[in-house]
């Protein structure tokens, strides 16, 4: 979807308004990536923070709807360490991660 390719890097728009029909689920997992990119640890620290409401929808999936609740936090700083901390340390906690990365990086990881 275009809208969420120009969402990527958006630091201002915080309500998008427009009405969402018989979206597909492939677009809710293009805008799910958008507001938590799970990639990798850095994607997800540089995902959209910003974005509150995207537009209106009955089908909206929860964990759409959960970053977009997360998003309303005044620091996005904040907002950034939960989803990183829920992506990438809760649950199935893995190592590989960290595997190759710098021991300036790792050690700026660790401190946050």
């Amino acid at each position: 979807s275009h809208i969420v390719t120009s969402l990527k890097n958006n630091e201002r728009l915080t309500n998008l308004d427009i009405a969402i029909k018989n979206t597909s689920d492939s677009v809710w997992d293009q805008i799910s990536q958008l507001l938590c990119d799970k990639t990798s640890i850095a994607a997800t620290y540089a995902s959209n923070h910003t974005l509150l409401k995207f537009g209106e929808s009955e089908n909206e999936p929860f964990e759409v709807e959960t970053y977009l609740t997360m998003n309303e936090h005044p620091s996005k700083l904040s907002v950034a360490r939960i989803k990183v901390i829920n992506s990438h340390f809760a649950y199935n906690f893995r190592l590989e991660p960290f595997r190759g990365m710098k021991p300036a990086l790792l050690a700026g990881v660790l401190e946050f």
